[in-house]
């Protein structure tokens, strides 16, 4: 069927909007893996336009007057309409950006990753607050400074041995000092404080191997200024507890972030347990044991009889994990970095195998 048949204008308009139309659906499928080719695509679909138009230019069209005056009314309408769309959602984006965390947990990936996601995983399950860290929420690298100045509340940061030599974790420093938010330290038993001639030195300290901060217009000075600003001693810190054992050291900087009194440490225990095994003297392994009992509580309290229990928390050394093998329903061990060179975690491991 023929939709318009007499007006040439009309005519004419109307192809124009469907290759437009077409134009627009195509970039935002964006059918082609590379960036360049759905780019290459918008633009022949826009120079099909632009042919169709210098066509109407070398030909006689009679315009009905009526229907020009019509559809170009409608046009400016919807143009302004567009731009002040634009403008509305780009000041609501500025002024109430979306997702908004209330926590963003800073920390070296290499050395904590394991206990930076169990205390997320605390704070997320006892309120409703939102954590970011990045393993979790990270949807583009490029997004990321941007994400600490515009959609965070708070703004702590997990110091290991190697935390302020990390050229992104100095990046969200600066970030976050820049926006002025309000930070928390977390001091574990491996971090040294930066030496004054280490801050002076920062194109020593800080590597910056596959990573440029001044990339994203964040010069040394910058960052000196404020490393400067997180050690100064008006910055609440919490410190790690190394005299409490296992993973309650972790639940307990978790509740001191949320200002929550220290609970009891969550257990099961039942006449048919499993028992998960991991390396007490292992931050990471204590913290990756946590999450693991974390993860399938539900599952065990919804099972009879079968309890858990988690060997960094409830034993003070493997000999005690060994008396209890028998009644255990199955053992779990979880294998860190120094598990196969430990005599008595061997021992252990060939007991409960036995």
């Amino acid at each position: 069927p023929v939709c318009v048949r007499s007006d040439a204008f009309l005519q004419i308009f109307t192809l124009a909007m469907i290759l437009i139309g077409f134009s627009q659906f195509q970039c935002y499928l964006k059918p082609w893996r590379a960036g360049v080719c759905n780019a290459i695509d918008g633009l022949l679909g826009s120079f099909l336009v632009a042919l169709l138009l210098c066509a109407v230019m070398a030909v006689e069209v009679d315009a009905n007057q009526q229907a020009f005056t019509v559809i170009g009314t409608l046009v400016l309408v919807g143009m302004f309409s567009a731009a002040l769309w634009a403008m509305v959602v780009a000041c609501y984006k500025v002024f109430r950006p979306t997702p908004f965390y209330n926590m963003f947990l800073c920390h070296h990936k290499l050395h904590a990753a394991g206990q930076v996601r169990l205390i997320k995983s605390v704070v997320t399950k006892t309120t409703s607050k939102t954590v970011f860290i990045d393993s979790d929420d990270l949807v583009d690298l490029d997004t990321l400074f941007d994400t600490v100045k515009t959609r965070v509340e708070r703004f702590v940061i997990y110091l290991t041995s190697a935390t302020l030599t990390r050229a992104w974790c100095c990046g969200e420093i600066v970030s976050a000092t820049w926006s002025k938010l309000a930070m928390t330290k977390v001091h574990t038993a491996s971090f040294v404080a930066p030496t004054t001639s280490q801050l002076h030195n920062l194109d020593v300290y800080v590597n910056q191997e596959g990573s440029s901060l001044a990339h994203y217009g964040m010069s040394l000075t910058a960052v000196a200024v404020s490393l400067n600003r997180l050690l100064a001693e008006d910055v609440p810190v919490i410190k790690i507890d190394r005299t409490v054992s296992g993973s309650r050291k972790f639940f307990n900087v978790a509740h001191s972030l949320i200002a929550r009194n220290h609970e009891a440490h969550p257990s099961l225990v039942g006449e048919r347990s499993i028992l998960i095994s991991a390396s007490r003297e292992n931050d990471e392994a204590v913290s990756a044991a946590a999450l693991f009992a974390i993860k399938f509580r539900d599952a065990v309290m919804n099972s009879s009889d079968i309890g858990m229990w988690c060997m960094p928390d409830h034993f003070e050394d493997l000999g005690e994990c060994t008396a209890i093998l028998e009644g255990c329903h199955s053992v779990v061990v979880l294998l860190s970095a120094a598990t196969l060179k430990s005599r008595e975690e061997l021992c252990f491991v060939a007991d409960a195998m036995a």
